[in-house]
């Protein structure tokens, strides 16, 4: 977990994430999943530098909630799309 709160809320330290994915990494050679907070590709790109994979839940619940079903798979695609797209090497 990125942060201590509720799922959704914004992740917003992301140096600290990266302090606790190096401890972690210290003690395991698992890959490391970062959860909780990831929201915008912008996200997932900064998390993806950090970690070994990008945890989305809550921002994908959010807009399944906000529209009718073609609308909504559609916003999912693209937005999955973008948060793929941001996490690929350079």
């Amino acid at each position: 977990m990125s942060l201590t709160g509720i799922t959704g809320a914004k992740l917003t330290d992301k140096a600290d994430v990266e302090k606790k994915v190096r401890e972690i990494r210290r003690y395991t050679k698992t890959p490391v999943a970062v959860g909780f907070g990831i929201a915008t590709p912008e996200d997932a790109r900064a998390v993806a530098r950090i970690a070994d994979g990008v945890i989305v839940g809550s921002a994908l619940v959010k807009i399944i909630a906000e529209g009718n079903h073609a609308a909504v798979a559609n916003r999912l695609t693209s937005f999955t799309r973008s948060l793929k797209a941001a996490t690929l090497p350079a």
